[in-house]
């Protein structure tokens, strides 16, 4: 579908593949399963998609990044990047190979990502932020005009965007869209854009945490792997869009269609020991609630 939209202008469009493949099989079908879809002589950017530092290892191990290194000298890849929702992840991974691009989610209250800035700009790496807008929370779905909490017009795009793109070491934003409405807002956003100075950043950064609550989910979605398949992250973004959008109508009627997944939770813990925010606060993530996150982190 997207190749058959793009047409003549998937010449103009850089192609990011993102994949979890571990194998120099699986690796070698993703890259020309994408060439041949998306109708493409080659991928601008291909990522290694890692949860933990032995996926890195692995990679390392079967000679996936080895195959990486041979097909960029092929030019069917241009550069080999690394994905991680975890810092200390990819901070590994760029001690074992030479990667080109790095990309993790960085927006104003997510910031995890700038402990990565030296060593971007000293190797001078690409670097990609991932889910600007937090899925969604940092700007105003407007889901009831007639509720409108003070502070709310101060989230939109144009802040998110001149907060991100005002870093030296951001070099562009991967955005996601779910109508039509949301990629003419981010063209305008973009084509309107200034450049903030650190304060200017650092003032949107607060207001947005203080707006949403220094304690709130991220939406990193790291806790996703819930075995038991709870939509942990969806259930917090339920819970800002209600007490800090306060959207509760829309948010009683979504909750109903989670109850039942909810029930399978047996409080085993897990998310909250595998939650970056978590692990970069705490010794003992147990001791914590998920709802209660670090405001430091």
């Amino acid at each position: 579908m997207i190749a058959k939209g793009l047409g003549e202008s998937s010449s103009k469009v850089h192609f990011i593949i993102r994949s979890e493949a571990n194998s120099v099989k699986k690796v070698k079908n993703d890259i020309q399963d994408s060439l041949k879809k998306f109708r493409i002589r080659k991928i601008d950017v291909y990522e290694v998609f890692v949860w933990e530092k032995k996926d890195v290892e692995k990679l390392q191990n079967s000679g996936v990044l080895d195959f990486l290194e041979e097909t960029k000298r092929k030019k069917f890849i241009g550069c080999v990047g690394i994905f991680s929702h975890r810092i200390e992840v990819i901070k590994y991974g760029l001690d074992l190979y030479d990667f080109d691009v790095v990309s993790t989610l960085y927006n104003p209250i997510h910031r995890l990502a700038e402990t990565l800035f030296k060593t971007i700009e000293k190797r001078n790496l690409g670097m990609i932020s991932i889910a600007p807008f937090a899925t969604g929370i940092l700007v105003d779905p407007k889901y009831d005009e007639n509720i409108r909490k003070e502070g709310v017009e101060f989230m939109n795009v144009s802040n998110v965007f001149n907060f991100i793109l005002s870093s030296k070491y951001v070099h562009s934003i991967v955005v996601g869209s779910k109508r039509k409405q949301h990629i003419l807002e981010n063209i305008d956003a973009v084509s309107r854009r200034v450049q903030l100075n650190e304060r200017e950043r650092n003032e949107i950064s607060k207001k947005m945490l203080e707006f949403i609550g220094k304690d709130s989910c991220r939406m990193c979605r790291y806790c996703e792997r819930c075995p038991k398949g709870v939509p942990i992250a969806d259930l917090l973004k339920l819970h800002i869009l209600a007490t800090s959008y306060g959207y509760k109508d829309f948010v009683k009627w979504q909750f109903k269609f989670f109850e039942e997944k909810i029930r399978k939770c047996d409080s085993c813990g897990l998310c909250e020991k595998v939650c970056p925010c978590l692990l970069y606060t705490s010794p003992s993530p147990r001791d914590l609630s998920t709802s209660r996150m670090p405001s430091s982190a």
